[in-house]
């Protein structure tokens, strides 16, 4: 089996609800609430992954989630994982319309990604929702506490602060961001930061 779950995990998966891009499909090529580290966070929590008929996550290599994952996509979204990610504990990711995260990515614990607002106002029908497409960069690290919102495009080799929040934007790749503030400029090692 491609993905390795732990005993607390619940999967609501929709036929055609996973797929496997361009890499060696392996056993454990995804793990979800099983440590992998010593990095984890906390104890062990239930994490339930709900991807609804006609959306779909596309895992382009290996990916780790640790426990306390809750990751829904509706229809018709979809998440696009890239190689090497790795999402810390108590992570929850939103999504109706599309998320891609890069590979190389580090996300720290208790993080939100979210596309949509996923409501609307009183006596407005569902329809007038608006959703964001969400893109993460290669390398980038996301520090705990952080909210990313929809219509965020954070570049390549970007660092986001802990208790940040990214509201919709372009944020150039190599700066460290903290409250979408860019703090500084780093230096783009790519030897270090693989």
């Amino acid at each position: 089996m491609p993905i390795l779950v732990s005993e607390k995990t619940r999967l609501n998966i929709k036929r055609g609800g996973i797929k496997f891009g361009p890499c060696k499909i392996k056993s454990g090529l995804i793990t979800i609430g099983i440590w992998d580290g010593d990095d984890c966070i906390g104890e062990k929590m239930n994490s339930f992954i709900i991807v609804q008929r006609g959306s779909f996550i596309q895992f382009d290599g290996r990916v780790s989630f640790a426990s306390g994952l809750h990751m829904s996509v509706c229809n018709p979204g979809y998440i696009v994982f890239g190689n090497c990610d790795h999402f810390n504990v108590n992570v929850h990711i939103i999504c109706r319309n599309h998320i891609m995260i890069n590979s190389d990515c580090n996300i720290s614990w208790n993080c939100t990604i979210m596309d949509t607002d996923l409501h609307n106002f009183q006596g407005e029908s569902i329809d007038r929702i608006k959703d964001g497409s969400i893109l993460i960069g290669k390398h980038c690290l996301i520090c705990s506490d952080t909210k990313i919102l929809k219509g965020v495009v954070l570049g390549d080799y970007s660092i986001v602060g802990a208790n940040t929040l990214l509201p919709r934007g372009m944020y150039p790749n190599g700066y460290c961001y903290i409250n979408a503030l860019s703090i500084k400029k780093l230096p783009i090692n790519t030897e270090n930061m693989k």
